[in-house]
């Protein structure tokens, strides 16, 4: 082999070689591009999430208030009813008659709104409903509601309060 021979083969070896880095640079720019893109496009879906996130919150906010603003607004007559009431304390009939038809709206404005009063007197205790303040004997029966010390209350199946009852305990005897 010649001098000039082997000076073109190595020529031809670094012209390939470096036809070779040329195509992996281009490869490695399309490569960056894509990333690059990749990387946008996240960055937005992150943005477009965190938007939505506060958007959502706010709304859900905004209707939680709106729901609050509609329960006072249906509470404010009876506000009004009880002021009347209290003026006619001298007529004991009326005052009575008054503060009954109040207690009525009330329920009905709670009722409309999903609550409902817990069932206790003369039934089974149950600790998901019933809060036990006392036990009395009984020969009878055991865990049985016989007197409901205070009213409990669910907002659909959700317990608001649960009812303060008396329950009986079985005594063997």
């Amino acid at each position: 082999m010649t001098k000039e021979t082997l000076d073109e083969g190595r020529t031809d070896t670094l012209l390939e070689m470096e036809k070779i880095v040329a195509e992996k640079d281009a490869a490695l720019a399309d490569i960056q591009k894509q990333f690059d893109a990749l990387k946008d496009a996240a960055k937005q879906i992150a943005a477009d999430f965190d938007n939505f996130r506060k958007r959502t919150e706010a709304e859900r906010t905004k209707e939680g208030e709106r729901a609050a603003k509609n329960l006072l607004l249906r509470l404010l007559p009876l506000c009004d009813h009880f002021s009347l009431c209290l003026e006619h304390t001298a007529h004991h009939d009326e005052f009575v008659k008054a503060v009954s038809l109040l207690y009525s709206q009330l329920v009905t404005i709670m009722e409309d709104a999903g609550v409902r009063q817990i069932s206790a007197l003369r039934q089974s205790f149950d600790p998901r409903l019933h809060e036990a303040l006392m036990y009395v004997p009984s020969e009878k029966e055991d865990n049985i509601v016989v007197e409901e010390l205070q009213k409990g209350y669910l907002l659909n199946d959700i317990v608001l309060r649960a009812s303060k009852v008396k329950v009986t305990r079985k005594v063997e005897g």
